[in-house]
């Protein structure tokens, strides 16, 4: 059981490996052209907020592909659903602490940069902000790292729905999903994005994080009789 797992955690590191290289050399180069751009044109503090918003889209779209790109290859090479699911699961944690981490050593080797050329001040918005002005690296790490599982198990979850129902079911299930919550459940999650918002809190981060083991989790009854060649 362990080798399977060990062999999804494996190939899922392959398959991300060149794609997360290419990411944060592109993120580099947009980001090095944008403060020179800010430099330019501003004489005050420069604000930045497209790495997060990168980052954000990136695990999206990684996590909505992820079913279809490695659930066939897993399922040909041995692995069951339970493995797949564990396996992915693990890396999902492992891929959002360590893009975090990068994220927040890539924003302190630029503002370092910054404050050694003795140019303007720069500062990069994150997530974090909206707790407080200067929040700590360790929170802006891990509430990151909430964000980037969320984002990656939810769109997980979704791509389940697509490649086990097909586009349309998959539309469909979109557009009506919010009827599944119940009165309750959406007052709920109305006072968590008003919170977000209004005043957020280290702990509505952490809602957030479980949101997404909830989505993880209701991925499984989604592929537990998947075929991996579904109707399209």
């Amino acid at each position: 059981m362990m080798s399977n797992i060990k062999a999804v955690l494996y190939y899922e590191f392959i398959g991300l490996k060149k794609a997360v290289s290419g990411f944060w050399i592109i993120l580099g180069v947009m980001m090095i052209l944008s403060i020179l751009l800010s430099f330019s044109m501003s004489d005050g503090v420069v604000y930045m907020s497209g790495t997060s918003l990168a980052l954000a889209l990136y695990m999206i779209v990684t996590g909505f592909i992820t079913v279809k790109v490695s659930l066939p290859y897993c399922i040909r090479r041995g692995a069951t659903r339970n493995q797949f699911l564990a396996g992915i699961g693990l890396s999902f944690f492992l891929t959002s602490m360590v893009m975090a981490a990068i994220h927040t050593i890539f924003l302190e080797l630029g503002t370092f940069a910054g404050n050694l050329l003795n140019v303007k001040k720069i500062h990069f918005f994150r997530a974090s902000d909206l707790i407080s002005e200067t929040p700590s690296i360790f929170a802006s790490t891990v509430i990151d790292m909430f964000l980037f599982f969320f984002c990656l198990a939810a769109a997980f979850f979704i791509g389940a729905i697509f490649f086990r129902f097909a586009r349309k079911a998959g539309y469909t299930f979109l557009a009506i999903s919010p009827l599944f919550f119940l009165p309750n459940i959406q007052e709920k999650l109305i006072e968590l994005t008003r919170s977000l918002v209004n005043g957020p809190e280290f702990a509505n981060f952490f809602i957030i994080f479980i949101i997404g083991i909830v989505c993880f989790a209701a991925t499984w009854p989604v592929i537990r009789n998947l075929s991996i060649h579904p109707s399209s």
